[in-house]
């Protein structure tokens, strides 16, 4: 019987157990056992690095509530942080990743090395930018008054309306302008929709746009941004309320040249679907070419922007005449009338869309700019109760890079399609002038600025004769203007497509259309792209102005003016006559016409090989310095730029050398998928360059190579190409910039000093950077080249001793390839931290989203425990067996 029992309890046991790690097998690829952090990857930036750089160190890992790192830098969060080492040394920077069931570490080494005289170093400039608002991301911690006005954040993209209120709950109700837009890339917007949507922007391309609640100013300064509390059906210009009673309502709104997406090019109609002003008696005002705004004033008269031609505020005394104005505020014709056309002044508008009074009687006009999106931008002005004097007006700009007249030493600056003028002897902030509005779409409205985004500009002066060059955000197409005399406006004069086809929807059937019936006859044609040359010279569109070229490089973006205006257009490798592709396509400017249109050949550019030296031939970014006959190509086989490389005599096909080529740190934790929102924050990603005949200054997507932030550059020496240093956002602009992300977005021009103004494009701050730098006179004759590694003299450190550093942290991601030393402990408590909690600048981001902290709650937690409990059942059962 006793055998009999033990053989039924050993068989019971072995299926009750069986049964058991069965089910708890299943149970885990469910829902994981419980077990210490897995860090995936660790990298860190650069190996090697001279005193006064900066590193990333980077991570990845699952399953860690919480993240520290050793030698002084304590608790982290996100994925990324960087370090700037004070002292030298190799010092081992050891991440541990912890939970409640134990902990993991891994180890990233770098080496610090003493700055020499010739090491690269942060270089000391001058920070102004093109806007006169504040220049600062984000907002002050100090909410006084006082304290937001030394903080002078900057201001939104561009506006879509305002309203003034006075809250005495708000800074003793002093009059707050309130501003609404539609799409913001500096952040300001709250997305807090606007209760009336559709009252503005069905836009041409048939979406409705939703506006949202943006920045609050007072004084010329960018006070906060509007909270929910803010009453928004408030701010609304298409309708006001007088102290009757009595509204006035635009209906049929139409905003010529405004619009998002798209504009509407034609004047409004002036049958009954066109806009007017409606009254709430059952009066009409009809008089007003494209009402935009209306508002009454402290003694009941009712003012309508009028954003046709006049382009003004018309005053109507409503006792009087819905017919006649009584006044008009503003100059008829605003920013385009003459003596000088485009030249801007107090009371020279430019696209209407708000207006508002305060209760002292306070003018307030808001002006979005013609098109509101890609040509304006914020345009803020506040005038005294009669109307006589400015007493203060914020602008910004969208998101574009600028360039100087060579002709003006750097105190001329164009963007696509305004004007600033620079005073270096002012303070940053005070330095830039809004001069002009160089688009006229009344006149000119076969201008592609009108219907295209063009962000980054060039400036050329052939035979003395000033151009304005620009190109879109990819570079896929190049549009040409030339400027009146004794007027600020540019005029349309020729536009080649290069990656699209461009623009087919918008002036077709004007330009040539090729056969594409078949797919044989479209394969044949796939490289078929048109231009336009405006040969009567009058800025507009006729038919025998176009003709067509055959693009051999059709994915390129590389683009480039030379001084001499000619046309350089990166391409891809040796040419190949047979299969119609690669090489550079050159078309040098043979002179300007009668009209002062210059002249090409668009139809048969020169083609020049790409050296095959040129990572495999693509040359996504380049420059030409036509006096010296120098090219310096940048490589890449993606969006970046990986190496840029200098010929000499390039043109010279039997005298062509290549000098040297310099490895920018591309992708420095190689990241397969990188995402500007989400993965970049912590990579080197060399976005573009540009060059002069002494330096090479790169511009970063994200985070610059050696200071590790947004908005660096860095500098080589155009001679050898050893680094001389980088630079930074200066403390002028809080250390702030936004990302860099055109592909020709840095320019750089030489006054008669011998500085350098370096202009940036800034997408997130609504401005455009200009950083002023003297370089020391030896700086371009110096053969040495930091680039190379040296040996530190300094003796090691171990992942124990102390390193002296500071470091700053965020929540962006990466993802590196790089192999890390990780050793995982199997603990059931937690580890430790740091044994050095603290940190000598450290801004903590959101923690990671790979983690979790607690127990899961409901069933999801119920099941979690069962799946506890069985286990913990099996190593009871397994401890007894044993």
């Amino acid at each position: 019987m006793r055998s009999l029992y033990l053989h039924l309890h050993s068989t019971l046991w072995r299926s009750l157990s069986g049964l058991i790690i069965a089910n708890a097998i299943a149970f885990l690829p469910i829902c994981a056992l419980a077990a210490p952090p897995v860090i995936e990857s660790y990298t860190v930036s650069s190996p090697s690095i001279t005193l006064d750089a900066s590193i990333t160190l980077g991570w990845s890992a699952t399953g860690a509530t919480a993240f520290s790192i050793d030698l002084g830098v304590g608790s982290v969060k996100g994925k990324f942080i960087v370090i700037k080492p004070t002292t030298t040394g190799t010092f081992t920077y050891t991440l541990t990743a912890s939970n409640a069931d134990g902990s993991t570490t891994a180890t990233a080494t770098v080496a610090v090395s003493p700055a020499t005289a010739t090491s690269p170093k942060q270089l000391t400039i001058q920070n102004h930018w093109l806007a006169n608002s504040g220049a600062r991301g984000g907002f002050s911690s100090d909410t006084s008054w006082a304290g937001v006005k030394a903080w002078n954040g900057n201001v939104q993209n561009f506006l879509t309306d305002i309203g003034v209120f006075e809250d005495p709950n708000i800074a003793g109700g002093i009059p707050i302008v309130y501003t609404l837009s539609l799409y913001d890339e500096t952040g300001l917007g709250n997305t807090l929709p606007h209760p009336t949507p559709t009252q503005i922007y069905n836009a041409p391309n048939g979406k409705v746009y939703t506006k949202d609640m943006d920045g609050t100013y007072y004084d010329g300064v960018r006070r906060g941004k509007g909270f929910s509390s803010t009453p928004a059906e408030d701010v609304d210009s298409l309708l006001a309320v007088n102290s009757s009673g009595l509204i006035a309502t635009i209906n049929n709104f139409y905003g010529r040249f405004f619009g998002f997406g798209g504009s509407r090019i034609d004047p409004p109609p002036t049958d009954d679907t066109g806009p007017f002003v409606q009254l709430s008696d059952g009066r009409k005002i009809t008089v007003v070419n494209d009402p935009t705004a209306v508002d009454f004033d402290l003694s009941g008269r009712l003012w309508i922007a009028d954003n046709g031609p006049d382009q003004n505020i018309k005053i109507f005394d409503l006792t009087q005449s819905l017919t006649v104005p009584v006044a008009t505020f503003g100059e008829t014709g605003g920013v385009f009338a003459g003596p000088i056309p485009g030249k801007m002044g107090d009371l020279r508008f430019w696209g209407i869309r708000g207006l508002g009074h305060d209760s002292a009687g306070h003018i307030y006009v808001g002006c979005t700019g013609m098109p509101m999106q890609t040509i304006g931008g914020t345009d803020i002005r506040m005038f005294s109760a009669d109307g006589k004097t400015m007493l203060w007006q914020v602008y910004g700009t969208y998101v574009d890079n600028a360039d100087a007249d060579p002709a003006s030493g750097g105190t001329s600056m164009f963007v696509n399609g305004k004007h600033y003028t620079m005073d270096y002897t002012k303070v940053p902030g005070k330095s830039t002038t809004f001069t002009g509005v160089t688009l006229d779409p009344f006149r000119y409205p076969d201008d592609l600025r009108i219907r295209r985004q063009f962000e980054s500009p060039w400036v050329r002066r052939i035979n003395g004769q000033k151009f304005l060059y620009l190109t879109n955000m990819y570079g896929s197409e190049l549009y040409i203007l030339r400027f009146e005399p004794n007027s600020e406006i540019a005029v349309p004069a020729a536009f080649i497509g290069l990656v699209n086809k461009n623009l087919d929807t918008e002036i077709t059937p004007l330009h040539p259309i090729w056969d594409v019936s078949t797919k044989a006859i479209a394969d044949t044609n796939k490289r078929i792209r048109w231009w336009w040359r405006d040969g009567s010279g009058d800025g507009a569109f006729q038919t025998d102005e176009f003709g067509l070229w055959d693009n051999w490089t059709i994915y390129s973006r590389g683009i480039d003016i030379d001084a001499a205006g000619g046309i350089w257009y990166g391409g891809n490798g040796q040419i190949d006559t047979y299969f119609r592709g690669g090489g550079i396509q050159y078309w040098p400017c043979t002179g300007i016409d009668a009209n002062g249109v210059p002249i090409y050949d668009f139809a048969k550019p020169q083609r020049l090989d790409v050296p095959t030296t040129v990572n495999e031939g693509d040359v996504t970014r380049l420059k030409y310095l036509s006096e010296s006959d120098t090219l310096f190509l940048a490589g890449s086989n993606n969006y970046d730029i990986q190496k840029i490389y200098r010929y000499d005599h390039f043109l010279d096909k039997a005298k062509q050398k290549l000098v040297y080529s310099i490895d920018l740190g591309y992708n420095d934790f190689g990241v397969s998928d990188i995402n500007l929102d989400g993965n970049a924050n912590s990579m080197t990603l060399p976005r573009t360059f540009t060059a002069d005949k002494d330096y090479i200054y790169v511009a970063y997507l994200s985070q610059g190579k050696e200071g590790r932030k947004r908005g660096e550059v860095t500098v080589y020496d155009a001679k050898d190409g050893h680094e001389v240093g980088w630079i930074v956002p200066g403390d002028e602009v809080g250390g702030y910039c936004g990302a860099v992300d055109l592909v020709n977005g840095i320019n750089v021009t030489t006054d008669a000093a011998g500085w350098k103004i370096i202009t940036l494009e800034d997408d997130g701050a609504a401005k455009v950077m200009a950083y002023r730098w003297q370089p020391p006179s030896s700086s371009s004759s110096s053969s040495s080249s930091s680039s190379s590694s040296s040996s530190s003299s300094s003796s090691s450190s171990s992942s124990s001793s102390s390193s002296s550093s500071s470091s700053s942290s965020s929540d962006g991601t990466s993802s590196g390839s790089t192999s890390s030393s990780s050793s995982s402990s199997s603990s059931s408590s937690s580890s430790s931290s740091s044994s050095s909690s603290s940190s000598s600048s450290s801004s903590s981001g959101s923690p990671t989203s790979s983690g979790g902290s607690g127990g899961g709650g409901g069933a999801a937690g119920v099941f979690y425990l069962s799946v506890l409990v069985v286990v913990s059942t099996i190593r009871q059962i397994s401890r007894r067996r044993t």
